[in-house]
């Protein structure tokens, strides 16, 4: 995607183009991860509230395994998604303009 981002890109936007690709892979991500972590902040205590899971047997009072079961939920959800026609298709159009414009076509090229 880094490659994709820098050679896609024109030259004056190639550091914009760059920079947004290693937010969008890393800053959303990062940011998603902590609010659900949050969120289920409650699965990663043991019976005696305390969130130091270091132990195997603290670490088996806790109910860490609900959030392993959240998180393959938005794994299924996104393979599920990827799988309807209309993404599908967008994807592939999307896939099509960049390797066209990667290769130099002459039909994508703007007309002024």
């Amino acid at each position: 995607a880094y490659e994709v981002a820098f050679t896609a890109s024109p030259p004056n936007k190639k550091a914009f183009a760059c920079a947004f690709n290693l937010f969008c892979i890393g800053g959303i991500p990062n940011m998603l991860s902590l609010g659900l972590y949050r969120m289920c902040d409650q699965w990663f205590h043991n019976d005696k509230g305390s969130g130091n899971i270091h132990l195997i047997r603290d670490y088996s009072e806790a109910h860490v395994a609900n959030y392993f079961v959240v998180l393959l939920g938005i794994v299924v959800l996104g393979v599920l998604v990827n799988l309807l026609n209309p993404v599908r298709n967008w994807i592939a159009s999307v896939e099509r303009k960049a390797a066209d414009a990667s290769s130099g076509s002459v039909a994508n090229t703007p007309k002024p």
